[in-house]
């Protein structure tokens, strides 16, 4: 027997599929060898062929005399982008998220596929969208935007969603500029976010000699902030990078941290931090990573307190670098994430140094003051990567 139309290819052993449903593709066909194969709930439209709505499910019935199998099929909307799966190995089964816009004239799309490269649920917002994930209850976030660079517009927030795409809650912030790079779901059912903190009037004299030009001796900056919030918005903590991460860590980066004046309120304002990911560490620590300081810190929560860092200009709690062969280590860098066993893996965007982006681990020794470099993957087809 053998059913065409369907994506993957039909296999017996495979249990879902989709397919265009004869709209922009093949018709769903079935040749048999005598099995007796229904549609349900969809009856045929005659003959071997199927047919069912976009976004609905159907179930293809295949009975042979001596065993039953079942096989769902979901139909894909008109206008659902093309796509190409190349599984890398062997993947292990689970799902995982794609959101993305083809063109800044065509609509976004937030997609989770499995394992074998299958779309298991899609969603089409108004919105652009920077990113999404699977929270652990199975329903979807996304971080929605406006095109305004990084969550100034006072709209910003992550949305959860349910599977049949209705709008659940809005998580954001409080007190501070949601921003979307980060919606880390905690066990207590808690998120932390990433925030920006303005202030309209922060000294910048000392750091006149890495701007372009003299920046005013008074001007608008926002700070790195991080809030945990819980369910109907309450701030359970937070965590703020001034006086934390000196004005001076963000070194070379001042010559371009200039924010667009459009999308604040004060003006032209600074973000010297950038922070873009969060990630608990322990029972009482968090990972960071900040672009414009070309590093990558570990906070205690108790006293927020920075206790180490990594990259960027050296300061007390510099960790001592073995074996790492980049000459600088860090191009702002994106997602610091640390796992059960202490490896750091971080993506070193390598922005402004001389080598390919990267993805970097590092095996940890805090007691001595350590990182040992422990390996890298790159792309000789990704030669650079501005930010993301």
């Amino acid at each position: 027997m053998a059913i065409s139309g369907l994506y993957p290819e039909f296999d017996t052993r495979r249990g879902a599929y989709v397919s265009r449903c004869g709209r922009g593709g093949a018709p769903i066909r079935v040749a048999g060898n005598g099995a007796k194969v229904t549609a349900i709930p969809s009856p045929p439209t005659g003959g071997d062929r199927f047919a069912a709505p976009p976004g609905s499910d159907f179930e293809i019935r295949v009975d042979d005399g001596e065993k039953r199998r079942s096989y769902t099929v979901r139909c894909l909307p008109a206008d659902f982008p093309q796509w190409r799966f190349e599984p890398v190995g062997d993947p292990s089964p689970g799902l995982f998220v794609v959101s993305f816009r083809a063109t800044p004239r065509e609509k976004a799309w937030v997609i989770v596929f499995d394992h074998e490269g299958v779309p298991r649920w899609w969603y089409s917002p108004e919105t652009h969208v920077l990113w999404a994930q699977i929270l652990s209850d199975g329903i979807v976030s996304l971080a929605r935007s406006f095109g305004d660079g990084y969550g100034l517009d006072a709209r910003m927030a992550h949305e959860i969603r349910s599977l049949s795409g209705d709008l659940i809650r809005l998580v954001r912030t409080r007190g501070s500029l949601t921003d979307g790079h980060e919606l880390h779901e905690l066990p207590n059912g808690n998120f932390l976010l990433a925030s920006y903190a303005p202030d309209p009037r922060v000294e910048l004299r000392t750091v006149a000699a890495w701007t372009k030009r003299r920046p005013p001796d008074r001007a608008a900056v926002v700070f790195a902030e991080i809030q945990e919030v819980g369910r109907g918005g309450r701030v359970a903590w937070r965590w703020n990078s001034r006086g934390r991460i000196a004005l001076g860590e963000t070194g070379r980066w001042w010559r371009s941290v200039l924010v667009n004046p459009k999308s604040s309120r004060f003006g032209e304002t600074f973000d010297p931090v950038h922070i873009n990911s969060i990630e608990p560490h322990g029972p009482n620590r968090l990972v960071i990573s900040t672009r414009h300081t070309d590093a990558v810190y570990g906070i205690d929560r108790s006293s927020g307190r920075i206790i180490w860092k990594l990259g960027g200009k050296e300061t007390a709690k510099s960790l001592r670098v073995i074996d790492d062969p980049a000459g600088k280590l860090f191009g702002g860098p994106h997602d610091a994430r640390i796992g059960p066993d202490g490896r750091l893996t971080i993506l070193d965007n390598g922005k402004g140094r001389p080598r390919l982006p990267r993805v970097v681990s590092y095996r940890l020794d805090l007691a001595r003051g350590t990182a040992t470099y422990l390996g890298q993957l790159t792309d000789p087809r990704v030669t650079s990567s501005h930010c993301c």
